[in-house]
Parts: C-alpha cells; structure tokens; sequence
C-alpha cells in the first residue's frame, strides 16, 4: 500500500499502526505525524476468521469465514455453525 493509500485510509476512519524495530512489532497509533523517513505506518490489518461447521454426520470441517465452503456451509440446511475463532494474519 503507497503512503497515500494509508494516509487516505486514515482520513476514512481506518487504524494505523507504526512499526517498532526495536520490538520488530506493530503498534496502533492514534495519531500519526507521518514522518514516512524515519517511520513505516500501515493500515492495521483485520485478523482472519476461521470457522467450524458440522454436518448432519457429525463431520467437522474448518474453513476461512468468507470463503466460497464458508458460503456454501451458510446457505445449506445440512450444515451447521458451532464456532469462530480469529487468527493473525502475520502468522
């Protein structure tokens, strides 16, 4: 994402986060000075959702929320939602 792009992104309503080198870690910042020589910003990144369905044999499958399975699980009586959870999309 160009440095406008996350600006932009920022003006929308988005969350940014700095890069610490130090911590080698992200951090959400409230208000950034976007001094791009000395910091990286990005917009902070949604976690993933995986799900967990079952079936009318008591199969389990986990898909990503979202997911072409995920809506064919949805839109399928037989199938049935029994959880979430949410995963780093940096892992």
């Amino acid at each position: 994402m160009k440095q406008w792009e996350v600006m932009r992104a920022y003006e929308e309503g988005a969350e940014i986060e700095v890069f610490y080198g130090y911590s080698n870690s992200w951090v959400a910042i409230d208000e950034p000075d976007w001094n791009w020589d000395k910091r990286t910003y990005r917009v902070k990144k949604e976690p993933k959702v995986i799900e967990t369905w079952t079936g009318i044999s008591g199969d389990i499958w986990e898909c990503l929320r979202g997911s072409s399975r995920s809506k064919d699980f949805n839109n399928n009586p037989r199938y049935r939602l029994i959880g979430t959870r949410e995963v780093s999309k940096d892992v």
